[in-house]
């Protein structure tokens, strides 16, 4: 498989990346999903804009996803092979072994479901809390080989509209068959994630567009008209016009915010440590935290414990970021063994 370099260096991972995947991740593990196992008489209230913070959060995992999936190019059957290979070990193993955690505390209600899960079914039929945005992401895996097969910016918006049409296709047939919409038929939020990942690969493939983001005021733009719509314009549970406009001005706002983060942090080694941790983690954080919850939960309610959030903060959230640490950890080691052990049979 070939690593694109665009005359330059290969794309690696950089501060401000990990700053944004950091902060999507402590913003769902740490608060909004957190935030539903108190053990409390009072509940938080949301806060203003929430909703359109959540999806601006959601888009930005799926543009950092395809933001590091640029670097590969497809010329070969090989490459093709090699890449689903790569997402097998680096990603798939372990989301089936959450979806079987998950299964088996009680999340995921029934063996179909779990079936449906594993098998990437679940946006086509059943759709599980928490892992729906997984299997939407294995969806675009299972195609970036389509997107990237050329390589050339055209090409990537030609593929990448060819597959949005064709699963429009699909979602209004089956509509049509069903006469509904959604409602475990498809995942219509497909239609509002798909473009933000494809945009993290053009994004990444073109380091004019980030430096223009970074040293421009467009980012500084976006960021005040987002705060206008969410303060204007009421909040809707199900996507609208609205929501598709501010998820890429909010992706957009949050990554000139990395960046000027990344330069006020940058010498402080400290809370880079913090931010290598959790960005090295966040994958396994958002597969396996609410298994640790739920458990943590059960445990402080046979104990007749209160758990108000800040509680949960302090307790369940660095429980769960060690966990995930140790999860992700451990597998790597286990992967390098296995991989090392197939090179040693095949030389």
């Amino acid at each position: 498989m070939s690593i694109v370099q665009n005359g330059t260096k290969p794309l690696e991972r950089n501060i401000g990346m990990d700053i944004c995947r950091t902060i999507s991740t402590l913003y769902i593990v740490g608060y909004l999903h957190l935030k539903g196992y108190q053990i409390s008489d009072f509940d938080m209230p949301h806060f203003i804009g929430e909703m359109y913070v959540t999806k601006i959060v959601l888009g930005l995992f799926m543009f950092i996803s395809g933001f590091f999936m640029a670097k590969y190019t497809f010329h070969t059957k090989e490459d093709v092979l090699m890449f689903y290979r790569k997402r097998i070990y680096r990603f798939y193993i372990l989301f089936c072994f959450a979806a079987i955690v998950l299964f088996l505390v009680g999340y995921i209600s029934n063996p179909l479901k779990l079936l449906f899960t594993i098998t990437g079914l679940s946006p086509f039929v059943a759709q599980p809390g928490t892992l729906w945005f997984m299997t939407l992401l294995m969806l675009f895996y299972l195609v970036t080989p389509l997107i990237l097969r050329k390589g050339s910016n055209g090409s990537i918006l030609l593929h990448g509209l060819l597959f949005y049409s064709t699963m429009l296709v699909v979602f209004l047939i089956l509509t049509k068959v069903y006469s509904k919409v959604g409602g475990g038929i498809f995942d219509i939020r497909f239609f509002a994630y798909f473009p933000a990942y494809v945009s993290g690969i053009i994004v990444a493939r073109n380091k004019n567009i980030m430096q223009m983001i970074h040293k421009s005021s467009y980012g500084l733009l976006c960021l005040l008209l987002v705060i206008i719509i969410i303060m204007v314009v009421p909040e809707d549970g199900n996507f609208s016009l609205t929501d598709l406009c501010v998820m890429p001005l909010g992706i957009i706002a949050t990554l000139y915010l990395s960046e000027k983060l990344s330069l006020i942090i940058g010498r402080n080694e400290k809370i880079i440590k913090c931010v290598n941790f959790i960005s090295y983690c966040s994958l396994c954080a958002y597969l396996f935290h609410r298994a640790v919850y739920i458990c943590m939960q059960s445990l402080f309610e046979m104990f007749s414990l209160k758990a108000p959030y800040i509680v949960l903060v302090i307790s369940f959230l660095p429980l769960c970021c060690i966990i995930a640490y140790g999860i992700q950890y451990s597998y790597d080691k286990m992967l390098d063994w296995h991989l090392n052990k197939i090179k040693s049979y095949t030389k």
